[in-house]
């Protein structure tokens, strides 16, 4: 049909004329014009054949969990031999890197160890393209054969990282998004700190030679809340958050008791591995329809079934993506007091006369992350400041259990805060009585 397209074109431009010298097209006059539109048919029809054949034949390996065309996933390898998928030692790198970066460290010192990836940008293309965690889907779209976004869950393919590790990673890339380096060098709780008044995040500034932490845009009309020092805020409560680290005993009960209940994580696995088993029991169904079709079986007669089987696949694939975020979103005991563990001695061995001021930003905020999470302000976790009758009270919330909160900088207990509370309340309620009487 192109050929049909250009013979117009260079005849009423250029009055050239096309022949085909074995006889097959002649666009001069007299010239035979239906054989002409005939060949043009029948070559498409040929080309959207062999093309359908071709899609097919990836399509039908894709369902099988067998490569689909000469580029391979990242950092996976089909063994010819096996007949199976693995991580490829370029997968493996990409693993370690991206732990290390979930755990505080940054891509300036990260990629001088990892020089096989040319920079930042390209690991972040990896991170956000490359499907590394999670079921693997590869996705076609050929109009030219009617076929629109077709999302075909490969089996077999093993993830680069877990989804609890591609969490994490995308919370800390938010978070930088969030707040830029300037405001991460300078001022080491923003980022970590909001208001208790209006729950707006606080950011760090400089006035005068004074660091305050206040909201990012201050409406006078909308929230009490104005400014804090840094020396009211940020040092009282990395002192408080430090010697609480330092207490091991009180520390790791907090852990534990921040953590889910075990039988609602494995009741989750366990369903997730029912899903599983379902979506796999589809995939065949499906496989034995297209050998069906291939053996010469009726295409007409399995259309309706087919798409009842892709229907249901695709549900059973987007409740398995919801169930892993779910479960990335659920700490790993384990892993969490490993976690925790492996931060509280690297930390202790680098101040072990507890000058915690001697750590550098990046540590003490790789510290901070573990406590509060990478994104504090969707979690809801995090540090809050309030300001009640000429006194600053600063609560915490995060990964671990806090019992205390400070009052103007000193260590108050909630139990303590909340009989506190409870006697004001009782006494107001007489002095009011006895006005009435």
């Amino acid at each position: 049909m192109d050929i049909l397209g250009s013979a117009k074109f260079l005849r009423a431009t250029f009055n050239i004329h096309l022949v085909d010298t074995k006889g097959g097209f002649d666009s001069r006059p007299g010239g035979n014009v239906l054989l002409n539109y005939v060949n043009a048919g029948v070559s498409e029809h040929e080309r959207l054949t062999i093309m359908g054949r071709m899609i097919g034949g990836r399509i039908h390996n894709a369902r099988k969990g067998l490569p689909w065309s000469g580029k391979m996933p990242f950092g996976r390898t089909f063994d010819k031999e096996t007949g199976k998928w693995f991580v490829n030692e370029r997968g493996k790198r990409m693993r370690q890197l991206l732990e290390r970066y979930a755990n505080g460290e940054g891509w300036t010192e990260l990629l001088k160890g990892f020089t096989e990836f040319s920079g930042a940008r390209v690991v972040l293309t990896f991170i956000n393209h490359s499907q590394l965690s999670g079921t693997y889907v590869k996705e076609f779209n050929i109009p030219e054969l009617n076929i629109h976004e077709l999302k075909i869950p490969v089996p077999a393919i093993p993830e680069v990282i877990s989804p609890e590790l591609f969490a994490r990673v995308q919370a800390r890339m938010e978070h930088r998004r969030t707040w830029n380096q300037e405001h991460r060098r300078s001022y080491v709780l923003t980022g970590f700190v909001r208001c208790g008044h209006c729950g707006k995040p606080l950011t760090g500034n400089s006035t005068s030679g004074r660091v305050y932490y206040r909201h990012c845009v201050y409406e006078p009309q909308s929230c009490v809340f104005h400014s804090i020092r840094k020396e009211e805020l940020a040092d009282p409560v990395l002192e408080y958050l430090f010697s609480f680290f330092d207490d091991e005993p009180t520390f790791l009960r907090s852990v534990e008791r921040a953590l889910p209940k075990r039988g609602d994580r494995e009741s989750l696995v366990k369903e997730q591995e029912e899903v599983r088993t379902d979506l796999a029991k589809v995939e065949k169904q499906i496989a034995r329809l297209i050998d069906a079709i291939a053996a010469g079986a009726n295409p007409g007669l399995l259309i309706t079934k087919q798409g009842e089987l892709n229907a249901q696949c695709e549900r059973y694939s987007e409740k398995l993506r919801g169930m892993e975020v779910q479960l990335a979103g659920m700490p790993d005991a384990e892993v969490l007091k490993h976690t925790a563990m492996a931060i509280r001695l690297q930390l202790l061995d680098k101040v072990r006369e507890r000058e915690w001021w001697k750590l550098s930003v990046e540590e003490t905020r790789r510290f901070l992350i573990f406590l509060f999470g990478e994104n504090p302000n969707k979690t809801g976790n995090g540090i809050t400041v309030f300001r009640e009758k000429g006194r600053w009270r600063i609560s915490f919330k995060g990964t671990v259990e806090f019992y205390d909160e400070l009052s103007n900088g000193r260590v108050l207990s909630h139990l303590v805060s909340d009989a506190a509370a409870h006697y004001n309340k009782e006494a107001k309620q007489r002095v009011a009585l006895t006005r009435q009487t």
